[in-house]
């Protein structure tokens, strides 16, 4: 189930955790990361109860500037909703 959906459901009753595809981190580009992890946060992040991530381990095989770009465009929505 996409996190948005499971967001939706159930972010009133738990935290969220995750939902950042860990296929999309293995293959995809830099731009699709961020644009995905923009995605995200725009359904998830403004209400809280929800923690940006992979939803698992974060694996060795991930080119490390895919995982840097999702904690990046993390950061930066982070600043521009809520301040430094």
């Amino acid at each position: 189930m996409p996190v948005e959906e499971a967001y939706r459901r159930w972010s009133g009753r738990i935290a969220i955790i995750g939902g950042v595809d860990m296929n999309l981190l293995a293959a995809g580009s830099e731009e699709d990361v961020r644009r995905r992890t923009r995605e995200i946060l725009d359904v998830c992040g403004l209400a809280g109860h929800y923690v940006l991530g992979t939803g698992n381990s974060v694996a060795n095989y991930l080119p490390l500037n895919n995982y840097l770009a999702m904690v990046d465009k993390g950061r930066r929505w982070n600043r521009q909703h809520f301040g430094e």
